[in-house]
């Protein structure tokens, strides 16, 4: 993959890597509402080396990222590019985990929703889960909203465990007394129940659940749950009806399973992102 940060000058050896099978991210690295560079970035691509095969949106703010970037996502469409969205909801906005999400992401995202080609196109992140939290019962709360829009795909990830990130671990110490290595207090199976129930609720609702890279070892001992590629290069190539030729792919983290994608964000924009306190991408 590219380095951390956008440069134009990067996307010649993608390219190169990946022929026909051009998707970029907009962007893994900050919410795409909160930071328009990110949409110069992407038409200083587009414009050098013309649409992308997809083009997947990652927010939890449909509405900014119509009001900021609505114009281009409906050109790309127009040309060819299957766009698709990460749409991450957890029940949170506003709270202080999340302090600048806007709430009611569900209600804002129908007009997003239909211009990237309907619900097909979204997939849900319920992303973190948190320890300590009732996760499962927001969860609960929310799926009839995803369903009620039409959204079938739900991919569920975990927040990183005390002594991966440094800078998220000092925020979340403030918060939680037992953020610290071994989570004292907090059951150690808990991230597989949660799983488990997750599963259950979201199928009799007609989800189907995927984990990202942190749940990646519950895929083996939670039945129902798929294994992760949230930029699923089977996802995109049904969406499209295009098979170009799969590129070898080196996920971001381990064990992502995601096509090998090029990012037009940059890290470091914590700040004037949402200042969610389990980011890691700041």
């Amino acid at each position: 993959m590219p380095g951390r940060n956008f440069r134009l000058q990067d996307y010649s050896a993608y390219l190169e890597k990946v022929g026909e099978a051009t998707y970029i991210d907009c962007t893994r690295r900050t919410d795409p509402a909160r930071v328009p560079e990110v949409w110069e970035n992407l038409k200083a691509v587009v414009d050098s080396f013309g649409p992308p095969w997809v083009l997947q949106l990652w927010t939890k703010d449909p509405a900014g990222v119509v009001k900021v970037g609505g114009g281009m996502i409906e050109d790309l469409a127009s040309r060819g590019t299957t766009v698709t969205c990460q749409l991450t909801v957890t029940g949170l906005a506003g709270s202080p985990l999340e302090p600048n999400v806007p709430p009611g992401a569900f209600e804002a995202a129908a007009a997003l929703v239909k211009l990237i080609g309907g619900p097909g196109h979204v997939a849900w992140r319920f992303d973190p889960l948190i320890p300590g939290l009732e996760n499962v019962k927001r969860f609960e709360a929310l799926v009839p909203k995803a369903a009620e829009l039409g959204i079938t795909r739900l991919v569920i990830n975990f927040v990183c465990d005390p002594g991966k990130y440094k800078r998220a671990d000092r925020r979340l110490e403030k918060v939680f007394s037992y953020w610290r290595q071994g989570l004292p207090g907090i059951d150690p199976e808990w991230k597989e129940k949660a799983a488990r129930q997750i599963v259950e609720i979201a199928g009799r609702w007609g989800l189907d659940t995927y984990a990202c890279a942190e749940g990646r070892r519950l895929c083996s001992v939670v039945p129902g749950l798929g294994r992760p590629s949230c930029g699923s290069f089977d996802w995109f190539c049904e969406l499209s009806g295009k098979a170009p030729p799969r590129p070898a792919a080196r996920g971001s983290r381990g064990g992502c399973g995601c096509a090998a994608y090029f990012d037009v964000g940059s890290y470091g924009s914590w700040s004037r992102c949402h200042r969610c306190l389990y980011c890691y991408a700041g």
